[in-house]
Parts: C-alpha cells; structure tokens; sequence
C-alpha cells in the first residue's frame, strides 16, 4: 500500500469525523458573522434578538414556546454579544435539553424533476446531572462464554479478563450471571454475590477450554436466566456474548439463524444483546448479526491491550443510559416518499420503525437516509415531505419508568426557480455525514478488489476516498 496516501487519508477521515461531531458551533458562528458584519464585532441590543431566535431555529427546532420566551428572555437582556459569548452560551445552554432535528440537504428543491433528496436526523441526549448519574437502574448482566476447543490460547484469556472487568464495574444492587459454553450449556455463576467480588473473579478464571461451539443455546440458557430472575422493573437486562463465533453445534449454527435468535429474544424479554468478538479469525458476519439484531453493541477484541478500553466504554455505556428500546419511524409525506437507508440500516425495511436500542447521556445518533421527492407545482411550494417520531423509554431509578417520543417534520421548498435553488447553502452536517457514507461503501468495495487482487484499482479508489474526504473539509 501507499504508506504517504494512508496516512493523509487517515488525517482527512479524522478531521472530518471531529466535525461532523460538532458541526452546530461552527453553523452558529457563520450566523454570528453574517449578523455582525465579522468574527471581531459584537452584536448589538437590536440584532441580540433576532440572531438567537435563528440560533434556536438552528439547533432546537423543536422546544416548546415556553422554552424558547424563557431563553430569549435571558440572552435578550444583553446589551452587546461577542463570538466568544455566544460559543459558552451555546454549549452551556444546549447540553442541558434533549434535541432531534431532521435536516434535508438543502432546503430548496427544483419542480417538475424526481429527486433524491438525503436527509439527516440527529438525536442529541444532554448531560446527566449529578443526582441522575446516583441514580441508575440496576442492571442486570448474563455473561455467555465460549469455552469450546476453538477459544483455547489467547481467545479464552481475554474473554476471562473481560468479564472480570464486567465484575468489577457492577455494585451491590445489579445482578450477575455466567453462562459457559462448548458443546454443553452450564452455568458456573448463578445470582453471583457481587459483595465478593474475588470469589466471583475466581470461578471466571478456572474456566478451560472444552469441545464444540452451541451458541444457540448458551444464548436462550442467558436468556432464560434473566427473565425468571425477580428483578425489579426499570432493571436494564443485557447479555454479553464473548465468542470466535464460530458456531458448529445445536439445532442453529447460521449467521442468519443466530441473528433471528437474537431478535426473538430482544421483542420477546426485552434483553439487549452486545457482542464481543475475539481473534483476528472471528466470524464477524455471526457476532455483529447478533449485537444489531439484539439492539446491542458489537466489539472486537484482537489484542490485550484492547480489554481496559473496550470493556470500560462498554459498561460505562450501560452506566450513562438515557433512554432504553428506542425506534425511529420514518414516514414520507406529501409529495415525499422514503427511499433509502444508509449505514447500519441499509436493509431495514423502510416502512418498519428503525430499532435504535440505546440512547447514551452527553451523546448524538446520526441517522441518514433519502427522501425521494416528486412535485409539479407551478409556483413555489412549501412542503411537508418526511415526518420522524421518535419513541423511547426514559431511564429512571423508579420502577414505573416513562416513555416519552418526539418528533420533527422535514419540510422543502418546491421551486422552478434554479437562481433561487443555487443561492440556497447545503446543510454542512448533512453533507458530511453523505460523504462518510460514500467514503464507507467505497472502502468495502476496495476491500473486494484487495481480495482479488485488483491493486491499481483498489488504489484509485482510495486516491477517490481521499478526494471526496478534501472537499467536504473544504
């Protein structure tokens, strides 16, 4: 490979990825100059008002108009407003309220032509306040591992370590089972005693290495442990499945076979499924079915040095919960239909609620799709095309835990007029979310070609990778 060429790319993808994690701050700063004439003035008493009225409009479409009196009230007391000002307001003002926005490319769209139009939804969870972060629900964790002949060596060492960092991060209140595997289902680890954290880590670790792999079973003998245990009912109930997956015995050993399994479970018991592959010989294709069909994580464990940090981002993810058994509905509307899903929903069925699982506090889940638009409107026409209805279960310590659900509709301006659609920005969040996508799909066809063999044009594509990476920067 080129060594110059990877190293650009990587540099490239980075930034992007920085950016596309804090694309609002940089939207309100171009705001701010447009306003203010440059980065170097202030706003004055008269223009305060109106540029945090767009800033609303930018970043929290959706408050209520209580809210938004009681922001502007505050900000509108200022006399004058520097950019520095405004950067403390935003992030102090903003990570405190959750948000979801849904915004089109552009917000102009020409008439009379059928048009794809991309679309991106973004779920901003805020910070837990400090009484929240004392209050998490128990959890309660099933650990399956894989003790089959094919684990031996290293595969089994860093599943023993993981789970003991699982251990470690529990307290007295949650629950802690461990399920073992080969060929034969046990059960070392029952309603572990998690006051005695050594005796626990002990059983983990006498663990060796047995047959054939059953990981169907493992999994339904996880599952049942958890749905027979008296938990109380905000409990967050999760199975981490350590494994090769590299299944071979038991009534199921597909990918996909697995992959339902895990989806019966996570509707029937409310059981979130996270799976965490090891060995560099893993088969991704069983392990990652089963962490997206079970609304769980999926992680890849191919060093030593990988456990602390993979194992704490893991458990540190079930500690900083928000909202639980999220979906997101897409549904065209007017002139809009839904078309095309992008990333890890690719093949949902677009007429099905996306099942986002997890929502994580002081967090943002970006989901892209396309919008196919169709209007003939003679004279300009402003539209409705795509609302999204987002459901999910907040956490709470008490046990009657509520659902709440939002909503934002994505509306576009049909004209014939093509002056007026060039005048129009792009939505800079929207445009590099694309090109991670673009960047993503073309990577797995340079991996295709790789494997065939195909050096110069797998080089191409790279070189085209980097190229789409330089512009959205721009």
């Amino acid at each position: 490979g080129n060594t110059s060429s990877d190293a650009a790319f990587q540099k490239q993808y980075s930034s992007l990825l920085q950016r596309a994690e804090s694309t609002h701050v940089p939207q309100v700063e171009q705001l701010f100059v447009e306003l203010a004439g440059n980065q170097d003035n202030t706003l004055g008493e008269a223009k305060t008002r109106e540029f945090f009225e767009r800033v609303i409009n930018l970043i929290a479409p959706g408050y209520s108009e209580e809210k938004r009196t009681t922001l502007l009230q505050g900000w509108s007391s200022k006399s004058s407003l520097s950019l520095i000002d405004v950067e403390k307001v935003i992030r102090k003002q903003f990570a405190a309220e959750f948000a979801m926005t849904a915004s089109p490319l552009k917000e102009y769209c020409i008439s009379g032509v059928k048009k794809s139009v991309p679309v991106l939804v973004q779920i901003t969870t805020p910070c837990k306040t400090n009484q929240e972060a004392k209050e998490t629900p128990p959890i309660a964790i099933a650990c399956v591992l894989d003790r089959s002949g094919s684990m031996s060596g290293s595969k089994l060492k860093f599943a023993i370590r993981a789970i003991c960092k699982v251990i470690k991060h529990l307290g007295p209140k949650d629950v802690f089972h461990l399920v073992a595997y080969d060929d034969r289902v046990t059960v070392p680890i029952q309603n572990g005693d998690l006051t005695d954290k050594a005796e626990l880590k002990k059983t983990v670790r006498g663990i060796r290495t047995g047959g054939s792999t059953n990981i169907a079973d493992a999994l339904t003998r996880a599952a049942s442990l958890l749905d027979t245990a008296d938990l109380p009912t905000n409990a967050l109930k999760r199975i981490y499945l350590f494994s090769d997956g590299v299944a071979n015995a038991g009534e199921i050993t597909s990918s996909s076979g697995l992959s339902e399994l895990a989806k019966r479970i996570n509707k029937n018991s409310n059981i979130t499924l996270s799976s965490f592959g090891l060995g560099r010989d893993y088969n991704e294709q069983t392990m990652s079915g089963i962490a997206k069909n079970g609304e769980g994580e999926y992680y890849f464990i191919a060093a030593a040095s990988d456990i602390p940090v993979t194992m704490s981002k893991a458990i540190h993810g079930l500690l900083d919960l928000y909202g639980t058994n999220a979906q997101l509905l897409l549904r065209g509307k007017g002139h809009g239909i839904v078309s095309k899903l992008f990333g890890k929903y690719a093949e949902h069925e677009l007429d099905k609620p996306l099942p986002l699982g997890d929502l994580r506090a002081n967090d943002r889940k970006n989901i892209l799709f396309e919008v196919e638009v169709a209007c003939n409107s003679e004279s300009d026409l402003n539209e409705v095309v795509c609302q999204c209805i987002l459901t999910y279960d907040q956490v709470a310590q008490s046990e009657t835990g509520t659902q709440n659900s939002a909503q934002f509709e994505v509306t576009l301006t049909f004209t014939r007029n093509e002056d007026k659609l060039n005048s129009v920005k792009q939505n800079n969040a929207v445009y590099i979310a694309q090109t991670m996508q673009k960047v993503a799909s073309t990577d797995r066809e340079i991996v295709a070609l790789l494997d065939r063999r195909d050096y110069d044009t797998s080089i191409s594509l790279k070189q085209r990778s980097l190229d789409l990476l330089k512009e959205a920067e721009q």
